[in-house]
């Protein structure tokens, strides 16, 4: 998910290979990321530091892991935004691994992300800025269609999602006649 996002910001010009830093510990993948101009590194210190918009794209289990490992970097001055698309984990729980203040989106995208056919949907933590969510759904239609929800319904869009994938085989006639609406794309699945 997290390459299809980064691929997605430089194929729409949002932002350059070299201006997007990327820690990944599985070393083939660090590779490739290098060779496709990213700023490749081991070290997730180092990425929060370097940049104003940091995704949190880590499995569940591992997430509060990265939060510790950075928590001191985070303060009111650094004007970083932290965007999350662990499955599962709500703003609080980011919020609450994170300095008071702390600037929090999370994301909801699915697969067809990889084929810029995404659906996302995010919320906005407690202290997240209007702005902050206009950088994020900016960033997110570099590979589809993105809104904003409230929270609470970050996880209906989740099962949604999960059980769309029985009815796409069944009928997708309904949905494909509306091919810019949001719900329409995440019921129906990539246009591929």
């Amino acid at each position: 998910m997290a390459s299809a996002l980064m691929g997605g910001l430089v194929k729409a010009g949002a932002a350059s290979a070299a201006q997007i830093h990327v820690a990944e510990p599985y070393v083939p993948l660090r590779e490739k990321h290098a060779a496709n101009g990213f700023r490749a590194t081991t070290s997730n210190r180092e990425v929060v530091q370097k940049s104003e918009m940091v995704w949190l794209a880590v499995k569940p289990d591992t997430i509060s892991t990265v939060l510790r490992e950075v928590a001191d970097l985070v303060t009111p001055s650094t004007r970083k935004v932290f965007v999350s698309i662990a499955a599962g984990v709500d703003v609080r729980a980011i919020e609450s691994q994170l300095p008071a203040g702390a600037r929090v989106v999370r994301v909801m995208p699915n697969l067809p992300c990889l084929v810029s056919q995404t659906a996302a949907a995010f919320c906005r933590g407690t202290n997240a800025t209007a702005e902050d969510a206009a950088l994020v759904r900016d960033a997110l239609r570099t590979v589809g269609q993105a809104e904003e929800v409230p929270e609470k319904l970050m996880d209906a869009v989740r099962s949604a999602r999960l059980g769309s994938l029985a009815s796409h085989s069944i009928d997708v006639s309904h949905a494909s006649s509306q091919p810019n609406d949001s719900l329409a794309r995440t019921l129906r699945g990539p246009d591929c």
